[in-house]
């Protein structure tokens, strides 16, 4: 600590002698630690680098408010805030790419889905045409054949007779008879063997190519169903996949922006500048001056870095056995005492009681200011025994 006037070890007074005639109970030696002050403590979020020491305000120096207590070596936190910014512009144009893509993608798929649409209304169209008219047309014209074939046979049948009978009865050759008769009759057994061989060839076309007609027309609407409902699968499915590589281009713009900010923030931290005006202390309040910050040394985040105290206000605290938990309560009136500075001095006592490794606590505090007191001193605190 700095070396005060105020500070000053006073001269050595007489214990007053009616107190050799008072019984007390000691509790053992404590230490002061100021009694009111805050304390700057980094909580960093994003910066991963050391908190290296250039510059540090000695132990014990008073300050003013805003005043800086150190200056850190921070070129590792420039360079992540370099590297949070190059980040985030990259996640904005990876999320202004991911939205163009998807705009894209959801145009082809529209167009696609209006395609097979088309395509399948076409099918659906082929097949009503070939069921509803073009195979009762074909069956029409197949039998409009058969009636020209059947008359075409009745004619020459009746061609045949009629030469027979002409031939009888007039007065001709029988050598031109016999000509045209022949000629008759060979014409009639070929249009027999014609009307049959067409009537196979029908029987044939009925019972294969309409059928193979009406199948490839069936086939091609199944087919047209089956690629609508795929497109409609791919187009549900790639929606699924836009949004996910959209949320996740803004969710990793989002972590970009905000770790921009924490290191912003932290950069805005470790400026340590004093909260307030008072006597700069290494460390923590309840350290009692125990430690030293020196240049080249390193501050811990989330640790207690300094403390800013008013100079006069201390309070004595000490930790308590179990053995001494068992003789105080809370509220009690003791006294800290040193008695070779000839410090005598009187306050409540405050108990607190923890269950874990570190035991229980008790604390004095003291009324006004006290400049004999130095943060790190030690004092004893007693009680008087009861009769």
């Amino acid at each position: 600590l700095l070396a005060s006037p105020t500070w000053q070890e006073p001269a050595a007074e007489q214990e007053p002698a009616q107190e050799a005639e008072v019984e007390y109970v000691n509790l053992g030696a404590a230490n002061i630690v100021p009694a009111e002050g805050v304390e700057l403590m980094p909580w960093l979020r994003a910066y991963s680098g050391q908190m290296l020491l250039e510059e540090v305000v000695p132990h014990g120096t008073w300050v003013e408010e805003g005043q800086p207590l150190a200056r850190l070596d921070l070129r590792s936190l420039r360079k992540q805030l370099e590297a949070a910014e190059l980040a985030l512009e990259s996640a904005e144009h990876k999320l202004h790419a991911a939205r163009v893509r998807a705009e894209m993608q959801q145009q082809s798929t529209e167009w696609d889905l209006h395609k097979k649409e088309m395509a399948l209304q076409r099918a659906h169209q082929e097949m009503e045409a070939w069921t509803e008219f073009e195979l009762e047309h074909r069956e029409a014209n197949q039998m409009l054949s058969a009636m020209y074939r059947e008359h075409g046979l009745e004619d020459a049948l009746d061609e045949l007779m009629q030469l027979e009978a002409m031939y009888t009865a007039d007065e001709l050759t029988d050598a031109t008879e016999e000509i045209v008769l022949k000629r008759s009759r060979r014409n009639l057994e070929r249009s027999r063997f014609s009307a049959e061989l067409q009537e196979r060839q029908a029987a044939f076309t009925r019972e294969t190519d309409w059928q193979r007609i009406g199948q490839s027309r069936e086939v091609a609407v199944r087919e047209a169903e089956m690629a609508m409902d795929q497109a409609r699968t791919n187009a549900r499915l790639g929606r699924h996949s836009l949004e996910a590589g959209l949320e996740k281009a803004e969710r990793d713009l989002r972590d970009a922006r905000q770790h921009l900010e924490q290191l912003r923030n932290d950069a805005e931290q470790l400026q340590l500048r004093a909260p307030r005006r008072g006597l700069l202390l290494h460390g923590g309040i309840a350290d009692a001056g125990s430690t030293r910050h020196e240049m080249g040394g390193t501050l811990q985040n989330r640790r207690v870095a300094f403390s800013v105290v008013s100079s006069g206000k201390v309070m004595a605290q000490k930790k308590l056995s179990a053995m001494e938990f068992e003789v105080v309560r809370d509220g009690q009136s003791v006294e800290v005492v040193n008695l070779r500075r000839g410090i005598h001095l009187s306050g409540k006592l405050q108990v607190e009681r923890f269950s874990g490794p570190g035991g229980h606590k008790a604390k004095v505090i003291l009324d006004g200011e006290h400049p004999e007191l130095v943060p790190g001193d030690s004092v004893t605190i007693r009680f008087r025994k009861e009769s």
